[in-house]
């Protein structure tokens, strides 16, 4: 039954007396043929040959290739764009491509503007010790958010190949992909950045990853008579996000 025969079926037995009065009859006759031990030793059959029975084990990329032609063969309005950007983003998640665990490093000041800070300086130096000699069984990933694009999270592919001098003209910002056992790391300092991506870091745990940022100074909140007005208030509210998550990376006591 398609779910306008059911509706007509509930409101068949809804409006029509006799009908509803013969299906109670019915319920109570095949109340009597119950049993919950007949039923229990039917299960459990039931349970016993499917165990017994030797299935071929099915890899994962079976059930993701079995998943992705069931929604290819949905009709065109039981989804949008949106509900297909979001299956494909929770598929990519809980089913990642066999690959070294991401070390992802937010440079995104760097990226947007190099205001060639102190902060920055370190932000390079630290960047160019992890590109040459990374962690065994870790890639290392440029990444930045830039609020004039969304405030979306994309690998940093153009800025790496600046970064090392090289050139590649087909190389691409694609948005990032994240699993559970990837690593998320705000090196560079972006306040308006972080604050706008709250939900986006919050998303990062709930799948399994871990974020950490990296915490320089607390002059700011401290001495904001030597900072531009704004900078105290700005400074605590960044402060209030990062302290939520799982863990700062504090350069001095």
């Amino acid at each position: 039954l398609n779910v306008f025969e059911l509706s007509q079926k509930i409101n068949d037995v809804l409006t029509n007396q006799n009908l509803h009065q013969q299906l109670v009859e019915n319920g109570f006759e095949q109340v009597k043929l119950f049993s919950w031990d007949n039923n229990a030793k039917i299960a459990i059959a039931t349970f016993e040959q499917f165990q017994n029975k030797s299935y071929p084990p099915l890899s994962e990329s079976f059930y993701v290739q079995w998943l992705i032609e069931k929604i290819s063969c949905l009709p065109s309005k039981a989804a949008d764009d949106t509900d297909l950007i979001g299956v494909a983003n929770a598929i990519a998640q809980n089913h990642p491509k066999i690959r070294s665990r991401q070390l992802l490093i937010d440079i995104s000041g760097l990226v947007i503007h190099d205001h060639k800070t102190g902060i920055q300086r370190v932000v390079r130096s630290i960047v160019a010790e992890l590109i040459v000699s990374p962690p065994h069984g870790i890639n290392i990933e440029l990444v930045y958010a830039n609020p004039h694009n969304g405030s979306i999270y994309r690998y940093a592919k153009k800025f790496t190949q600046q970064f090392l001098q090289k050139s590649d003209p087909n190389c691409k910002d694609e948005i990032i992909t994240v699993s559970s056992q990837d690593i998320f790391i705000g090196l560079d300092l972006a306040h308006r950045i972080v604050l706008s991506n709250q939900k986006f870091y919050e998303h990062l745990r709930l799948i399994g990853a871990k974020v950490y940022f990296v915490v320089y100074d607390l002059l700011p909140i401290l001495r904001p008579e030597v900072f531009p007005t704004e900078m105290q208030a700005l400074h605590s509210e960044w402060m209030g996000v990062i302290a939520k998550l799982d863990g700062l990376l504090c350069i001095s006591q």
